[in-house]
């Protein structure tokens, strides 16, 4: 089973595979594993495409 977690500690948004019967062992699993975890709402947006940024959105070179 893939869950969308949100870590508590750092409010970081993971992606994570456990092999459960259901979505409460799952959660039970990845606390013992990582931490205390809520389950995110929506799905993380994997980017596949690989074109080219707009200059308009990338960061100048000065903000490095």
């Amino acid at each position: 089973m893939e869950l969308t977690v949100i870590r508590s500690q750092d409010r970081r948004r993971m992606v994570v595979a456990v092999q459960a019967d259901n979505q409460h062992e799952a959660l039970t699993t990845i606390r013992r594993a990582i931490g205390p975890v809520t389950v995110a709402l929506e799905q993380v947006i994997v980017r596949t495409g690989r074109r080219e940024i707009d200059p308009r959105h990338a960061r100048s070179r000065g903000n490095f």
